[in-house]
C-alpha cells in the first residue's frame, strides 16, 4: 500500500510540475481544444480547412494525401473511403507517437468521421496540429456525406 501511495504522489507531483512549466513557457501547449475555422481564403492560420465531399474526392483522385478515417475499427471494417487508413478517434492518445514517427510534417492529411455531427475530426485536428502538422483538412460531412453524394 505504501508503494501505491508513493506512486500516486509522484504522479501527482509530475502533473503539477508539467502543467506549471507549460504555463510559464512562451511556447507552451494549449490546455484546451480550440475551435477550427475554415481557412479556404488561403490564409495560413495553422488551423484545419473544412472541405466539401467534392473537394475530398478531387484530393483523393490526385493521390498525394493521407485520408484518416476516425470511425471505430468495427465501422471501418464495414465502410470507408478507398485508400483511407483507420485511425479510431477513441484511440488517438495512444497513437500520437505513431503519427509523429510515420507521417512527415508536410503531408496533406484529410480527416473524416461518421457524419457532420461527429466532432472527432476537429478534436484530432487540434491534437495533430500541436505536433506541428499544418496541412490538415476536415471533410466535415464524414462517411455519411461521402456515401450520400456517391457518383
Amino acid at each position: 500500500m505504501k508503494t501505491l501511495k508513493q506512486a500516486l504522489l509522484i504522479s501527482l507531483m509530475a502533473i503539477v510540475v508539467g502543467v506549471s512549466v507549460n504555463f510559464v513557457r512562451s511556447d507552451g501547449l494549449p490546455v484546451f481544444f480550440s475551435e477550427y475555422t475554415n481557412t479556404a481564403d488561403g490564409e495560413d492560420t495553422g488551423q484545419a480547412e473544412q472541405i466539401s465531399i467534392e473537394q475530398g474526392r478531387a484530393i483523393l483522385k490526385i493521390g498525394q494525401s493521407l485520408f484518416l478515417d476516425l470511425q471505430s475499427a468495427d465501422a471501418f471494417s464495414k465502410v470507408h473511403i478507398p485508400g483511407a487508413i483507420n485511425f479510431p478517434a477513441e484511440e488517438i492518445y495512444g497513437q500520437l507517437a505513431n503519427i509523429e514517427l510515420q507521417i512527415p510534417k508536410d503531408t496533406e492529411i484529410v480527416l473524416y468521421g461518421v457524419d457532420k455531427e461527429d466532432s472527432a475530426p476537429m478534436e484530432v485536428a487540434s491534437l495533430i496540429e500541436m505536433l506541428g502538422y499544418r496541412n490538415i483538412k476536415i471533410m466535415a460531412e464524414g462517411w455519411a456525406g461521402w456515401e450520400e453524394k456517391k457518383i
